[in-house]
């Protein structure tokens, strides 16, 4: 799951990207340490530039979602997050995740009593 999320997070870094600022971030690597804070916040200053660039041309947005087209809902999202969430994040997910999980349960153990009640009622009559 952690590679799906790295990918999805790639694809979004890489559409607002191109081959130079690609370079840079590779370089960065090979550059002294007190020069890398300015060549990070160069990179992001670029980036914010393609950014707009790109949002101001056709309203672009990246698009490899395998979203058919429907809603993502709270669950989907946070199954997608739930690797970059802190443990207290992840906890409270999964309690979420239980809580949902019983109120299905119970709603569906409130409809199979009431389809019992319901054919005790047309029995006895």
């Amino acid at each position: 799951m952690e590679r799906l999320n790295e990918d999805k997070a790639r694809i979004f870094d890489n559409f607002y990207c191109n081959d130079n600022l690609n370079m840079l971030k590779i370089c960065s690597f090979f550059m002294h340490e007190k020069e890398r804070p300015v060549i990070a916040v160069l990179i992001k200053y670029m980036e914010l530039h393609i950014c707009m660039q790109k949002s101001m041309k056709n309203h672009e947005i990246p698009t490899s979602c395998n979203c058919s087209g429907k809603e993502s809902n709270l669950e989907d999202i946070l199954c997608e997050i739930g690797d970059y969430l802190p443990p207290e994040g992840r906890d409270m997910m999964d309690k979420l995740k239980d809580m949902k999980e019983n109120m299905e349960m119970y709603s569906q153990m409130m409809e199979m009593m009431s389809m019992m009640n319901e054919q005790s009622d047309n029995n006895d009559t």
